[in-house]
Order: C-alpha cells, then structure tokens, then sequence
C-alpha cells in the first residue's frame, strides 16, 4: 500500500538522516488535547480502529507564543510513546525526530506536521492554532505500532524544538480483525501528562508527621493536662 510504505520509508529517512534525538529543555504543558469525533467539534470519542476519523480539540484561544509568518513558529502533531515527554521533542519535515515517534496522518493520508498558525491579531501577539484536521491510522502499515500506551497531541516549535504542546494518552492493541492497520485504539486519559511529585508530597508528609509529633509532646509534658483543667473550670456550671 503507497501510504504504508510512505510511512516506513519517511522513518527510516529519519533514523538515517538525524540519529538520536537532541536533548532540549522540556516545553510547557499547555493542556490537554480532547480525542473528539469530528474536526471542528467538541462531541468526544473514547475509542475506535484504524479506520476511525478523529481529530484533537484544544481549549479556547489555543495558540503558539508568536506566529508562522512574523516569528516562524510552526504546529506539529505527535504519536509517541507514552514513556517519552512531548515537551523534548524535536521535528523533521514529516514527523518528530526518533525511533517509534510519528506525526498524526489526516484522512487523506498526509502527515500534520510544520503547519502554519493563523496571523497574529497585535504586532508581537501570539499565533492562534487552527483547522487541525481529521486523523485516522490507516497509513500505518499492520504491525509497525506495536501495541502499548502511546502520547498523542498538537504542538508548537520554534526551530523545530518543541516550546508548547498539548496531549492525551491512547492504548493501542493489535487487532488482526481490524482493516486496513490491524489495530484498536481507546482514550486513557491524561493522567500520564501529570507526573506525582514525590518530593513535594514527601516533604507536605514530613510537615504533618512534625506538626503531630510537636502536639503529642506538648500534651504529654503536661501542657494538655493544664488544658483540660482550663477547659473544666471554664465549663463548670455557677
């Protein structure tokens, strides 16, 4: 299939042509990217096949920093693995830089990637994201997305690095009844998005054991009981 091999051979061009990716400072999470039935709309759609149109809803007023034609910011989208962080990502002409990474393919197979915002409104204002298309993944030949948790989402560069993206997370089985890519697909959410900070919850956990200890030390030397006796004298009826 032309469309298969289009996306074998744009991956290999990739690995070939750039190598690993570029460390780089990981971008803002601007929020998350709503998997929706139809481009345009906001009515949700939780799951599907290969052959599913989707498209990717982002919140109101959506936008990169700057915009395509005055600052040379570009939208991207991406198919990544959930382990990786969009935030790093870097871009090729046809998808992000690295193995297993892919942009989202519209529905005439072409790849979203180095599109361009809208003007800005203001001189120095920011470039609104418009007219993301409908996806599917009937581009992917069966067997190239091996199944597992994967990262979707619209991004915008600057340079090909990453500086603003919006995500969700989708699990991919394979699906040897499916046609054409052999594939089932359903919405996990974005929980993924928003690692715990263990660090932050540890030290709040430390603060509540301090502040317990320092009551049970200042009852047991014998403040709590003067307390009481406060309290009794204060509540003993005339």
């Amino acid at each position: 299939m032309k469309s298969a091999r289009l996306v074998a051979s744009a991956a290999v061009a990739v690995i070939v042509l750039t190598g690993p990716s570029p460390a780089s400072a990981a971008a803002q999470r601007a929020g998350t990217a709503t998997v929706v039935r139809n481009a345009g709309t906001s009515v949700r759609l939780n799951s599907g096949g290969s052959g599913t149109t989707f498209s990717l809803d982002l919140p109101g007023d959506s936008s990169c920093p700057g915009d395509s034609a005055n600052d040379g910011y570009r939208v991207q989208s991406f198919l990544v693995p959930a382990k990786d962080d969009p935030g790093a990502l870097t871009y090729f002409s046809v998808m992000p830089v690295g193995k297993g990474r892919y942009a989202l393919y519209d529905i005439y197979t072409n790849p979203y990637i180095q599109a361009q915002t809208a003007k800005q409104l203001r001189p120095g204002g920011p470039g609104p994201i418009i007219d993301i298309p409908a996806f599917n993944f009937a581009v992917f030949p069966p067997g190239l997305l091996p199944g597992g948790r994967y990262r979707i989402g619209i991004a915008c560069s600057l340079h090909n690095n990453t500086v603003r993206y919006w995500d969700n997370e989708i699990d991919l089985v394979r699906a040897p009844s499916d046609k054409p890519a052999e594939l089932h697909w359903r919405v996990i959410g974005t929980h993924a998005s928003h690692p715990v900070n263990w660090l932050s919850w540890a030290l709040g956990a430390a603060a509540l054991a301090a502040v317990a200890y320092a009551l049970v030390s200042w009852r047991s030397s014998g403040h709590g009981a003067a307390e009481s006796r406060i309290t009794e004298s204060v509540e003993e009826p005339v």
